[in-house]
């Protein structure tokens, strides 16, 4: 991490000009879930922005480093420490994970959904609700998104680039070891250096997580 001091913020990052875009991306989720709670997963909503940490984005201070996450089987490279937020439902059988770093332009984030009692989803119904995941996404932004099937190391997903006259809103959604596992990335396509970090944590996410 930089070193520069972190300040805590109220809500979401109000510095970048995708702000708002954040919200609405963790509304689509939320809207998703929802549609499709019945058959497969349980409504979990990360609303927990509050009291996430916001860091200047500037170059020549930031620190790479690649994560591990042996739970869900991937790997990237990241400019500093995610924090991880866990929505437990009642019953204790679904779960919902955000991982989440904001910078003050820009945010990325890695969004994790587990089926009813950590069941392993069968492919094909993980591509129906990463395709369900993706209209409502259309819906909530208002735009329709640049869209392109993608494999990455042998697991199947779908790429959706929002584009909008400030921000870009990157998404990439896979189906992987059972669960739908999906990187966002937000950055302001006219600042040179959100462009070449969100390059950068775009290309450096595997699932060959071999240590």
């Amino acid at each position: 991490m930089s070193a520069q001091q972190p300040s805590r913020i109220s809500g979401l990052p109000t510095a970048n000009a995708g702000s708002c875009r954040i919200q609405l991306w963790r509304r689509a989720c939320f809207a998703a879930v929802l549609v499709i709670a019945t058959a497969v997963l349980s409504p979990g909503p990360i609303w927990g922005a509050e009291g996430l940490r916001q860091y200047e984005l500037n170059e020549s201070t930031l620190v790479w480093r690649t994560h591990f996450n042996k739970e869900f089987k991937y790997r990237i490279e990241l400019p500093g420490d995610m924090e991880n937020l866990v929505e437990d439902m009642p019953d204790g059988l679904s779960q919902e994970h955000l991982a989440e770093l904001m910078f003050d332009r820009m945010t990325i984030a890695i969004r994790t959904w587990e089926a009813r009692g950590h069941r392993p989803m069968a492919a094909d119904e993980s591509m129906r609700m990463i395709q369900q995941f993706a209209r409502a996404m259309e819906l909530t932004y208002g735009v329709a998104p640049k869209v392109s099937s993608i494999i990455l190391d042998g697991s199947h997903g779908r790429e959706d680039i929002f584009s909008f006259k400030d921000t870009v809103m990157h998404h990439r959604t896979y189906a992987h070891g059972g669960r739908i596992i999906q990187l966002m990335v937000s950055y302001s396509p006219q600042d040179p250096v959100t462009v070449t970090v969100a390059q950068r944590v775009l290309a450096s996410l595997s699932f060959a997580t071999g240590q």
